[in-house]
């Protein structure tokens, strides 16, 4: 008496590691765990990019209206660039020399 094998038992059976080396085998299941990683990245990325459309902003503080402007703080930085530009201008003039280790 023959019973009938069901198809997903023999296809089993065709995939298990047996004494024999498969190469087709071997290269099936390599290339199906890249096409399912592939699937799961391609699906994860979807629903980041709907979850960043859909959600909230970054911020969800409301600006102001009315900034204060520190002109005190603007003044200090103007005066760390005119210091900047002098030390640039020193080198550029050659009052500064260096030697170049190249």
């Amino acid at each position: 008496m023959k019973f009938k094998i069901p198809s997903s038992v023999k296809f089993i059976q065709k995939i298990k590691y047996g004494t024999r080396l498969s190469p087709n085998r071997d290269w099936l299941i390599i290339i199906s765990i890249v096409f399912v990683v592939l699937i799961v990245g391609v699906i994860w990325n979807i629903f980041v990019f709907f979850s960043v459309v859909s959600g909230p902003t970054i911020s969800s503080t409301t600006p102001t209206k009315n900034a204060i402007l520190d002109s005190n703080a603007m003044y200090k930085v103007t005066q760390i660039f005119e210091v900047r530009h002098a030390e640039q201008l020193k080198y550029k003039s050659g009052e500064y020399t260096f030697s170049d280790p190249y």
